[in-house]
């Protein structure tokens, strides 16, 4: 019998990890601009990279700030919500960019579609820039939502909606990461032994 292989635990950011990632980024300069905008968008409604690359105008409400996901990862459609910070930073950004012609929000400098690669690969730079130590991806911005979303909220089943997971179990990685809150009820007591 083949032995099953162990899940291993997702980097993740905290708060402060993040902020000192895009501070980082020069807004001034477009290019920069797009890559925070990338960023913050993973960060604050874990979207997968894929979906942020592949977002098309038409599915972005301005006045509620809706984000309609047209066939993410197996194909399933789902909505995401940003908030007012993020929202106004979006508008800011469309209003500096011409309209592409893909209909695509985010395009290299020549109107083609980004690569997930190049992203990785501004990551990596961002990250060395900001000092941060760990080794992480476009996807380690998703996970430190997802595992921000579970300790606000503690609902699994929401996590899984927003994410758009199809099966439960796939959410569950996140409670391990929610150390937290094991911490906080593995320092206290169970029995009274002394």
């Amino acid at each position: 019998m083949a032995k099953r292989k162990g899940r291993k635990l997702p980097t993740i950011l905290d708060e402060n990890e993040i902020k000192s990632i895009l501070k980082v980024f020069n807004k001034r300069y477009l290019s920069s601009f797009t890559n925070y905008l990338i960023l913050r968008l993973m960060a604050e409604t874990g979207m997968r990279i894929s979906e942020v690359i592949n977002l098309k105008l038409e599915f972005v409400d301005l006045n509620t700030g809706k984000i309609f996901i047209k066939e993410g990862k197996g194909k399933k459609d789902r909505i995401v919500f940003i908030n007012n910070g993020l929202l106004n930073s979006f508008i800011t950004y469309l209003e500096r960019t011409e309209k592409s012609n893909t209909g695509l929000v985010f395009t290299t400098r020549t109107e083609g579609k980004i690569d997930q690669n190049n992203v990785n690969r501004m990551i990596e730079t961002y990250r060395i820039k900001a000092g941060i130590e760990k080794h992480i991806s476009a996807h380690t911005f998703r996970h430190s939502y997802a595992t921000a979303l579970l300790r606000e909220t503690g609902n699994l089943s929401l996590v899984q909606r927003v994410l758009g997971h199809e099966d439960i179990s796939t959410t569950q990685i996140y409670i391990h990461l929610c150390d937290r809150d094991v911490e906080e009820h593995m320092t206290r007591p169970l029995f009274d032994l002394e």
